[in-house]
């Protein structure tokens, strides 16, 4: 779980592993809106699956200073999220 500015970000897992592939997802919330009769105070911005390689695991996730979000897996690969595209960006391996 990590935030910036009115967003939420929560990793889960969907699944159990299968054939050594952890499933997990991300859900990203807007906690800033304004409650009223028809709208919740809660809106769900984006939802979909991690960048996660076979035989990783998540190892830290967060919002840079500008608000990308990016994660961290034990194999060194850094990945950002673009938000038009819904995709995830491998940014940096740390590893080479």
């Amino acid at each position: 779980m990590a935030g910036y500015e009115n967003l939420l970000v929560i990793f889960y897992h969907s699944a159990l592993p299968v054939y050594e592939s952890q499933q997990i997802k991300y859900k990203i919330i807007d906690c800033g809106g304004l409650c009223s009769k028809q709208n919740t105070l809660y809106k769900t911005v984006m939802d979909g699956e991690a960048p996660m390689q076979k035989y990783t695991n998540l190892m830290w996730a967060g919002f840079s200073e500008e608000g990308l979000l990016c994660s961290l897996n034990d194999n060194g690969v850094v990945s950002g999220l673009n938000m038009k595209s819904e995709q995830w960006v491998p940014i940096i391996d740390l590893k080479t």
